[in-house]
C-alpha cells in the first residue's frame, strides 16, 4: 500500500510539473485543433526560439505583456506578429529588425501614441493599432510602405496627421469609436482610398476637399449626429460613393 502511494504521488507530482510547464495555454489548444495553423506558427516564444528561421506568424495574444518579448528580433522571416489584448505602452525601436513584416496586430493594448517609426517598415500592408489610448501622431518624413489597410478605432483621435495621404497605398482606415467632428480632410486627399468607416463619432461637416476622392466606394458615417441635408450634399459630391449613414 505505501509503494502504491508513493507511485500515485510521483504520478500526480509529474502531471503537476509538466502542466506548469506547458507552453500554450488550453484555450489555444482548442483553438489549433479546431482551426490548423498555417506551416511556421508558433503560439509561445519558447517553440518559436527552437526554431528561429522558421517562425512566420506569431501570436502572442492574451498573454498579459507588459513588455514585447525581446527575443521577437530573432526571427528574421517573420511575417505577421499579434499582440493583441496584451499591456503593452510602447513599441521598441527594434521592430525595424523585422524585414518581412506584413501584418502587425496590436489591438486592446495600452498604447497613448504611434511612434513615427513604426511607419517605416517598408513591407507593412496591415496594422492594426484599435482598443487603445492613442490620442494622435506624428508622420515624419517620407514613407516607403505599402500599407493597406489601417485600424485606429476606439481611440481617443479628434484628427488625423496633415501628411496622412502619404500613405499612397492606403485603401481601407477604420476610425470607428473616436472623437472626430468632422471627416478628416486628408481623406480627401487619399486617391487610392476606397474605404473609411468613421462610424460613431461626433461628425456633423465636412471638407470640400472630399470631391477629390474619386475612388471612394464607401462611407460609413451611421451614429454620427450629420443631418440629412449634409448627406444629401455629400452624395452630391461622391456620386460613385456609397455613402452609408443607415437612414
Amino acid at each position: 500500500m505505501r509503494k502504491l502511494s508513493l507511485l500515485v504521488i510521483i504520478m500526480l507530482t509529474l502531471n503537476l510539473t509538466l502542466y506548469a510547464q506547458k507552453a500554450v495555454p488550453d484555450y489555444v489548444e482548442e483553438v489549433l485543433k479546431a482551426n490548423p495553423a498555417r506551416p511556421g506558427t508558433f503560439y509561445d516564444m519558447d517553440g518559436a526560439l527552437h526554431k528561429p528561421q522558421s517562425v512566420i506568424v506569431l501570436n502572442l495574444s492574451l498573454r498579459m505583456l507588459k513588455k514585447l518579448p525581446d527575443g521577437i528580433r530573432k526571427f528574421k522571416n517573420l511575417e505577421v506578429l499579434d499582440l493583441g489584448y496584451n499591456e503593452l505602452s510602447e513599441i521598441p525601436l527594434w521592430i525595424l529588425e523585422l524585414k518581412k513584416i506584413k501584418e502587425l496586430n496590436i489591438t486592446h493594448n495600452k498604447l497613448t501614441k504611434l511612434p513615427d517609426f513604426i511607419f517605416n517598415l517598408s513591407t507593412l500592408e496591415y496594422l492594426d493599432c484599435s482598443a487603445n489610448e492613442i490620442r494622435d501622431f506624428i508622420i515624419e518624413g517620407e514613407k516607403k510602405q505599402q500599407l493597406k489597410e489601417f485600424n485606429l478605432a476606439f481611440n481617443n483621435l479628434t484628427d488625423l496627421p496633415p501628411n496622412f495621404s502619404l500613405f499612397k497605398n492606403l485603401q481601407a482606415i477604420t476610425l470607428t469609436g473616436n472623437r472626430f467632428i468632422s471627416i478628416p480632410k486628408v481623406i480627401g486627399e487619399m486617391t487610392g482610398l476606397k474605404k473609411a468607416d468613421l462610424t460613431n463619432n461626433q461628425i456633423r461637416d465636412f471638407d470640400d476637399a472630399i470631391v477629390k476622392a474619386k475612388n471612394l466606394e464607401l462611407l460609413t458615417l451611421d451614429f454620427n449626429p450629420i443631418d440629412d441635408v449634409k448627406i444629401r450634399e455629400l452624395r452630391a459630391l461622391l456620386p460613385n460613393c456609397n455613402v452609408y449613414t443607415g437612414r
